[in-house]
Protein backbone atom coordinates (compact mmCIF):
# COMPACT_ATOMS: atom_id res chain seq x y z
CA UNK A 1 0.00 0.00 0.00
CA UNK A 2 2.75 2.60 0.76
CA UNK A 3 4.29 1.98 -2.68
CA UNK A 4 0.87 2.29 -4.34
CA UNK A 5 0.32 5.64 -2.59
CA UNK A 6 3.80 6.78 -3.65
CA UNK A 7 3.00 5.92 -7.28
CA UNK A 8 -0.29 7.82 -7.04
CA UNK A 9 1.55 10.79 -5.55
CA UNK A 10 3.99 10.74 -8.47
CA UNK A 11 1.04 11.03 -10.88
CA UNK A 12 -0.97 13.59 -8.93
CA UNK A 13 0.14 16.72 -10.81
CA UNK A 14 -0.32 15.13 -14.22
CA UNK A 15 -3.77 13.94 -13.15
CA UNK A 16 -4.82 17.32 -11.74
CA UNK A 17 -3.64 19.25 -14.80
CA UNK A 18 -5.49 16.84 -17.10
CA UNK A 19 -8.65 17.15 -14.99
CA UNK A 20 -8.46 20.94 -15.23
CA UNK A 21 -8.10 20.67 -19.02
CA UNK A 22 -11.01 18.21 -19.12
CA UNK A 23 -13.32 20.45 -17.11
CA UNK A 24 -12.33 23.54 -19.06
CA UNK A 25 -12.97 21.91 -22.43
CA UNK A 26 -16.25 20.43 -21.21
CA UNK A 27 -17.41 23.89 -20.13
CA UNK A 28 -16.46 25.45 -23.47
CA UNK A 29 -17.77 22.66 -25.72
CA UNK A 30 -20.76 21.20 -23.88
CA UNK A 31 -21.91 24.43 -22.29
CA UNK A 32 -21.57 26.76 -25.28
CA UNK A 33 -23.36 25.16 -28.22
CA UNK A 34 -24.77 28.56 -29.20
CA UNK A 35 -21.25 30.00 -29.36
CA UNK A 36 -20.31 27.21 -31.77
CA UNK A 37 -23.31 28.06 -33.95
CA UNK A 38 -22.46 31.76 -33.95
CA UNK A 39 -18.91 31.00 -35.12
CA UNK A 40 -20.00 28.85 -38.06
CA UNK A 41 -20.66 30.67 -41.33
CA UNK A 42 -21.17 28.10 -44.07
CA UNK A 43 -20.75 30.67 -46.84
CA UNK A 44 -17.34 31.74 -45.52
CA UNK A 45 -16.32 28.10 -45.08
CA UNK A 46 -17.38 27.33 -48.64
CA UNK A 47 -15.30 30.25 -49.93
CA UNK A 48 -12.34 29.05 -47.86
CA UNK A 49 -12.63 25.56 -49.32
CA UNK A 50 -12.60 26.99 -52.83
CA UNK A 51 -9.26 28.63 -52.03
CA UNK A 52 -7.81 25.43 -50.51
CA UNK A 53 -7.97 22.62 -53.11
CA UNK A 54 -6.26 20.13 -50.77
CA UNK A 55 -9.34 20.19 -48.51
CA UNK A 56 -11.53 19.09 -51.42
CA UNK A 57 -9.11 16.29 -52.24
CA UNK A 58 -9.07 14.89 -48.73
CA UNK A 59 -12.60 15.58 -47.48
CA UNK A 60 -14.77 16.60 -50.41
CA UNK A 61 -16.41 20.01 -50.38
CA UNK A 62 -20.02 18.82 -50.25
CA UNK A 63 -19.29 16.14 -47.64
CA UNK A 64 -17.65 18.65 -45.31
CA UNK A 65 -20.42 21.23 -45.70
CA UNK A 66 -23.08 18.55 -45.21
CA UNK A 67 -21.43 17.34 -41.99
CA UNK A 68 -21.22 20.89 -40.63
CA UNK A 69 -24.88 21.51 -41.44
CA UNK A 70 -25.87 18.30 -39.66
CA UNK A 71 -23.90 19.29 -36.56
CA UNK A 72 -25.62 22.70 -36.58
CA UNK A 73 -29.05 21.08 -36.79
CA UNK A 74 -28.50 18.23 -34.30
CA UNK A 75 -27.25 18.88 -30.77
CA UNK A 76 -26.77 15.17 -30.05
CA UNK A 77 -24.53 14.91 -33.11
CA UNK A 78 -22.63 17.96 -31.91
CA UNK A 79 -22.02 16.41 -28.48
CA UNK A 80 -20.88 13.09 -29.93
CA UNK A 81 -18.70 14.50 -32.71
CA UNK A 82 -17.11 17.38 -30.79
CA UNK A 83 -16.82 15.77 -27.35
CA UNK A 84 -16.57 11.98 -27.59
CA UNK A 85 -15.28 11.87 -31.15
CA UNK A 86 -12.74 14.65 -30.87
CA UNK A 87 -11.77 16.51 -27.69
CA UNK A 88 -12.33 13.80 -25.07
CA UNK A 89 -10.70 11.23 -27.35
CA UNK A 90 -7.59 13.39 -27.72
CA UNK A 91 -7.41 14.10 -24.00
CA UNK A 92 -7.66 10.39 -23.16
CA UNK A 93 -4.81 9.61 -25.57
CA UNK A 94 -2.72 12.29 -23.88
CA UNK A 95 -3.66 10.98 -20.43
CA UNK A 96 -2.73 7.40 -21.33
CA UNK A 97 0.72 8.50 -22.45
CA UNK A 98 1.33 10.73 -19.42
CA UNK A 99 0.17 8.10 -16.93
CA UNK A 100 2.29 5.29 -18.40
CA UNK A 101 5.35 6.43 -20.34
CA UNK A 102 7.66 7.02 -17.37
CA UNK A 103 6.42 4.25 -15.06
CA UNK A 104 9.47 2.00 -15.38
CA UNK A 105 11.59 3.96 -17.85
CA UNK A 106 12.40 6.71 -15.36
CA UNK A 107 13.38 4.17 -12.68
CA UNK A 108 15.69 2.42 -15.13
CA UNK A 109 17.11 5.69 -16.45
CA UNK A 110 17.93 6.93 -12.95
CA UNK A 111 19.00 3.51 -11.68
CA UNK A 112 16.54 3.55 -8.76
CA UNK A 113 14.65 0.36 -9.50
CA UNK A 114 17.02 -1.77 -7.43
CA UNK A 115 16.31 0.44 -4.39
CA UNK A 116 12.64 -0.51 -4.60
CA UNK A 117 13.66 -4.15 -4.68
CA UNK A 118 15.23 -3.86 -1.22
CA UNK A 119 11.82 -3.27 0.41
CA UNK A 120 9.33 -4.77 -2.05
CA UNK A 121 9.02 -7.89 -4.14
CA UNK A 122 8.81 -7.72 -7.91
CA UNK A 123 5.14 -8.63 -7.72
CA UNK A 124 4.42 -5.77 -5.31
CA UNK A 125 6.31 -3.28 -7.48
CA UNK A 126 4.54 -4.46 -10.63
CA UNK A 127 1.10 -4.41 -9.00
CA UNK A 128 1.54 -0.99 -7.37
CA UNK A 129 2.75 0.71 -10.54
CA UNK A 130 0.04 -0.94 -12.65
CA UNK A 131 -2.73 -0.11 -10.18
CA UNK A 132 -1.75 3.56 -9.81
CA UNK A 133 -1.79 4.32 -13.53
CA UNK A 134 -4.89 2.20 -14.12
CA UNK A 135 -6.84 3.99 -11.38
CA UNK A 136 -5.93 7.38 -12.85
CA UNK A 137 -6.96 6.21 -16.32
CA UNK A 138 -10.26 4.77 -15.08
CA UNK A 139 -11.17 7.91 -13.13
CA UNK A 140 -10.28 10.18 -16.04
CA UNK A 141 -12.35 8.16 -18.52
CA UNK A 142 -15.29 7.92 -16.12
CA UNK A 143 -15.37 11.66 -15.51
CA UNK A 144 -15.05 12.41 -19.22
CA UNK A 145 -17.95 10.10 -20.07
CA UNK A 146 -20.17 11.44 -17.28
CA UNK A 147 -19.61 15.16 -17.84
CA UNK A 148 -22.29 15.44 -20.59
CA UNK A 149 -24.84 13.82 -18.24
CA UNK A 150 -23.79 16.12 -15.38
CA UNK A 151 -23.97 19.27 -17.52
CA UNK A 152 -27.14 18.32 -19.45
CA UNK A 153 -29.65 19.77 -16.91
CA UNK A 154 -27.62 22.98 -16.65
CA UNK A 155 -27.37 23.65 -20.37
CA UNK A 156 -30.66 22.19 -21.58
CA UNK A 157 -29.62 19.24 -23.71
CA UNK A 158 -30.50 15.56 -23.49
CA UNK A 159 -27.89 13.10 -22.27
CA UNK A 160 -28.80 10.30 -19.88
CA UNK A 161 -26.83 8.38 -17.27
CA UNK A 162 -27.30 5.17 -19.29
CA UNK A 163 -25.60 6.84 -22.26
CA UNK A 164 -22.76 7.92 -19.98
CA UNK A 165 -22.30 4.32 -18.82
CA UNK A 166 -22.29 3.02 -22.39
CA UNK A 167 -19.76 5.56 -23.61
CA UNK A 168 -17.71 5.08 -20.46
CA UNK A 169 -17.47 1.30 -20.87
CA UNK A 170 -16.21 1.48 -24.45
CA UNK A 171 -13.89 4.40 -23.78
CA UNK A 172 -12.35 2.76 -20.71
CA UNK A 173 -11.81 -0.62 -22.37
CA UNK A 174 -10.00 0.98 -25.30
CA UNK A 175 -8.03 3.34 -23.04
CA UNK A 176 -6.80 0.47 -20.85
CA UNK A 177 -5.61 -1.38 -23.95
CA UNK A 178 -3.64 1.66 -25.09
CA UNK A 179 -2.37 2.14 -21.54
CA UNK A 180 -1.03 -1.43 -21.51
CA UNK A 181 0.85 -0.72 -24.77
CA UNK A 182 2.55 2.41 -23.42
CA UNK A 183 3.18 0.67 -20.10
CA UNK A 184 4.99 -2.18 -21.86
CA UNK A 185 7.06 0.33 -23.84
CA UNK A 186 8.06 1.96 -20.56
CA UNK A 187 9.00 -1.41 -19.10
CA UNK A 188 11.36 -2.35 -21.94
CA UNK A 189 12.93 1.12 -22.28
CA UNK A 190 15.97 2.45 -20.46
CA UNK A 191 15.00 6.12 -20.83
CA UNK A 192 11.75 8.09 -20.91
CA UNK A 193 12.15 9.36 -24.47
CA UNK A 194 11.69 5.99 -26.19
CA UNK A 195 8.26 5.11 -24.71
CA UNK A 196 7.08 8.67 -25.30
CA UNK A 197 8.03 8.69 -28.97
CA UNK A 198 7.07 5.03 -29.44
CA UNK A 199 3.56 5.59 -28.10
CA UNK A 200 3.02 8.56 -30.43
CA UNK A 201 4.11 6.47 -33.42
CA UNK A 202 1.91 3.52 -32.42
CA UNK A 203 -1.13 5.75 -31.83
CA UNK A 204 -0.61 7.26 -35.28
CA UNK A 205 -0.37 3.81 -36.87
CA UNK A 206 -3.57 2.73 -35.12
CA UNK A 207 -5.44 5.40 -37.09
CA UNK A 208 -4.66 3.69 -40.43
CA UNK A 209 -7.57 1.17 -40.30
CA UNK A 210 -9.98 4.09 -40.14
CA UNK A 211 -8.97 5.08 -43.67
CA UNK A 212 -9.39 1.60 -45.18
CA UNK A 213 -12.97 0.38 -45.46
CA UNK A 214 -12.13 -3.33 -45.44
CA UNK A 215 -10.40 -3.19 -42.03
CA UNK A 216 -12.39 -0.52 -40.21
CA UNK A 217 -13.40 -3.10 -37.61
CA UNK A 218 -9.77 -2.82 -36.38
CA UNK A 219 -10.05 0.95 -35.93
CA UNK A 220 -9.76 1.34 -32.16
CA UNK A 221 -10.65 5.04 -32.13
CA UNK A 222 -14.07 4.12 -33.50
CA UNK A 223 -14.75 2.28 -30.23
CA UNK A 224 -13.18 4.96 -28.06
CA UNK A 225 -15.43 7.62 -29.59
CA UNK A 226 -18.57 5.48 -29.22
CA UNK A 227 -19.51 5.51 -32.91
CA UNK A 228 -21.55 2.32 -32.52
CA UNK A 229 -23.36 3.71 -29.49
CA UNK A 230 -24.32 6.91 -31.30
CA UNK A 231 -25.72 5.14 -34.36
CA UNK A 232 -27.13 1.95 -32.82
CA UNK A 233 -27.58 2.83 -29.15
CA UNK A 234 -25.68 -0.30 -28.10
CA UNK A 235 -22.21 -1.17 -26.81
CA UNK A 236 -20.08 -3.13 -29.27
CA UNK A 237 -19.48 -6.04 -26.87
CA UNK A 238 -17.36 -8.23 -29.20
CA UNK A 239 -14.86 -5.38 -29.62
CA UNK A 240 -14.83 -4.72 -25.88
CA UNK A 241 -14.12 -8.37 -25.09
CA UNK A 242 -11.32 -8.49 -27.67
CA UNK A 243 -9.76 -5.32 -26.25
CA UNK A 244 -9.92 -6.69 -22.70
CA UNK A 245 -8.37 -9.97 -23.86
CA UNK A 246 -5.55 -8.15 -25.65
CA UNK A 247 -4.99 -5.98 -22.57
CA UNK A 248 -4.74 -9.08 -20.38
CA UNK A 249 -2.26 -10.70 -22.76
CA UNK A 250 -0.11 -7.55 -22.88
CA UNK A 251 -0.07 -7.18 -19.11
CA UNK A 252 0.73 -10.86 -18.60
CA UNK A 253 3.59 -10.56 -21.10
CA UNK A 254 4.78 -7.44 -19.25
CA UNK A 255 4.78 -9.33 -15.97
CA UNK A 256 6.75 -12.27 -17.38
CA UNK A 257 9.28 -9.82 -18.83
CA UNK A 258 9.60 -7.94 -15.53
CA UNK A 259 9.81 -11.18 -13.56
CA UNK A 260 12.91 -12.25 -15.50
CA UNK A 261 14.42 -8.81 -16.15
CA UNK A 262 17.90 -8.05 -14.86
CA UNK A 263 17.84 -5.08 -12.51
Amino acid sequence: MPLFLKELADLRWRFLILIILLLGLAYLILGHYELFLSMIDLQEIEQGIQQAPWIKRFYGEQNLLHELQQIMDNKQLYIWSQWFGKNLLQLVLLAVILFAFSTFAREREQGTLHFLMTNCSRKEIFAAKLAAGSVCTLLFCALGAWLPAILAPLYDFAFTSSQAVQYGVQLTAAALFLYSIVWFLSLVSTDVVKPLLGSIVIFALLSIPGRIASIQSLYIYRYMSGTDIFFSGQIHWPAILVLLLLTTILLYGSWKYFEQMDI
